[in-house]
């Protein structure tokens, strides 16, 4: 459903929630006849966690770690500065080491050498750095003191505290000299870049895209995506496990809608099931970068299913619950894919096409480039950031033969293993986000998509293309 889909006779777009669209087909009978791919159906049932219990998803209280980088050190004493600002944002100086929520919003302060908590570097310097300027970069490297603010306090004040530490530490950084430091969602900021999380705010309600972020990685064959950042509201982290690749970005997308509406409303009224409605979100910028890029049938509303989530390294020391897709393992990207379609809505487009010689040796070329260039690689396993779709048949019910766009999530030997980016037309009971095993010498065309966003491969849908304007 994500990408375009294909006929040997038939052109068929397609595409789902955000992904643009590619070019596919579908013949009667090819002169090469090809193996059609296969369904894989087995699978144990998934066995998601227990689901959320219905009532308040808000914890025991908040906890809101942030850092001020001095450049290179402070240039007034920071315990001075945060014992003038505390009270006048509604918190207390804490004494000691926390151990339990405090009963009213209270602050903690320590000033360290940075060796002690070590900035960010190299690549990670590079995924943390917001927006910051070679100058900021050259003077992080450079700090010898950091301040360390520890927030923490009753759930009931999560929001309006949350907001008030982020002032304080603004206030600190500006009269100190610094970068600020996000320990949740480990994000190093200027102030400039920080002034959005002050301003974004609406009765009382953050913009969350500029408070949290989404981790995302392969974890096995796919990508497992998980939040960071929700415990400053005193709320559990989201994580979806086993989305393909290509409805990565997608699936961000609901990943943000989702974190929004359980902020403005922390509370499930049914056991495991929230209603995710993007009309309903309360915050008009959330309210409007939810709606964007939607195809015309997006339905803008679904149920989501939660169960408790599963923490892995990396995640932060906060509750963790999970998007769920109940039913067999086999069929849970055929249920993101639903959800994703639900919500973001899709679109199909289909032209019949004649073969041709031209078409023909395209796709023979193609199937060469693709097993000498990158079949090598793809043994190893996906290369991170890339997404790779192989254009691949499958039997329909009249002994034809349709082709649909498949994302490789592993080759082995001949055989691709991926999952179905398209909702067929000719074959019945098969979906998109179906799990299906491709014979390499049977692939039509290929498209890969790099890193940087440019792709490579496709040549079959533009010969395609040209012969449906043609007629």
């Amino acid at each position: 459903m994500n990408g375009e889909r294909t006929w040997t006779v038939v052109v068929c777009l397609a595409a789902a929630g955000l992904a643009a669209g590619l070019a596919g087909c579908k013949s009667g009978r090819d002169q090469r006849t090809p193996v059609a791919a296969r369904v894989i159906r087995d699978g144990g049932s998934a066995a998601p966690g227990e689901p959320v219990p219905a009532g308040t998803l808000l914890g025991d209280g908040f906890s809101v770690g942030i850092g001020v980088y001095h450049l290179p050190r402070p240039k007034t004493d920071p315990k001075t500065v945060l014992a003038r600002l505390a009270p006048a944002h509604g918190f207390g100086i804490g004494e000691g080491d926390p151990e339990n929520v405090p009963p009213t919003p209270t602050v903690w302060i320590e000033v360290a050498p940075a060796a002690d908590y070590p900035p960010p570097d190299g690549e990670l310097l590079e995924v943390a750095a917001q927006d910051l300027t070679r100058a900021d970069l050259r003077d992080l490297a450079k700090s010898r003191s950091v301040t360390m603010l520890s927030f923490a306090g009753p759930a009931t004040s999560a929001l309006a505290s949350y907001r008030q530490a982020l002032a304080i530490a603004d206030q600190l950084a500006a009269a100190t000299g610094g970068l600020l430091w996000d320990q949740e969602t480990r994000q190093v900021f200027s102030r400039k870049s920080w002034a959005p999380r002050l301003a974004g705010w609406h009765d009382g309600i953050p913009n969350l895209i500029d408070h949290i972020v989404i981790h995302d990685y392969r974890d096995g064959d796919l990508m497992r995506l998980v939040t960071l950042g929700m415990r400053k509201l005193a709320l559990p982290d989201v994580a979806v496990e086993q989305v393909a690749s290509e409805s990565e970005q997608s699936m961000g997308h609901v990943l943000n809608d989702l974190c929004q509406t359980i902020a403005e409303r922390p509370t499930l009224q049914r056991r495991g099931e929230l209603t995710l409605s993007l009309d309903e979100i309360k915050h008009p910028a959330a309210r409007a970068d939810a709606a964007l890029d939607l195809k015309k049938n997006a339905k803008r509303r679904a149920k989501i299913h939660l169960s408790a989530g599963k923490p892995q390294e990396g995640d932060t020391d906060n509750r963790l619950i999970e998007i769920a897709f109940p039913g067999p393992e086999s069929e849970r990207q055929v249920g993101q894919a639903a959800l994703l379609s639900e919500v973001l809505g899709s679109e199909d487009a289909v032209a019949y096409i004649k073969q041709s010689a031209e078409l023909q040796a395209a796709s023979r070329r193609a199937r060469a480039r693709l097993l000498a260039k990158h079949k090598r690689r793809y043994l190893k396993g996906p290369p991170f950031r890339e997404h790779l779709l192989v254009k691949a048949p499958f039997a329909t019910a009249d002994d034809g033969i349709e082709w649909m766009w498949v994302e490789v999530v592993r080759w082995k030997g001949h055989t691709i293993h991926g999952v179905l980016d398209n909702d067929p037309t000719e074959v019945p009971d098969l979906k998109a986000g179906a799990r299906v095993e491709v014979e390499e010498d049977s692939l039509f065309d290929y498209l890969l998509t790099k890193p940087d966003g440019t792709q490579e491969g496709n040549e079959t849908s533009r010969i395609i293309r040209q012969q449906e304007g043609s007629r």
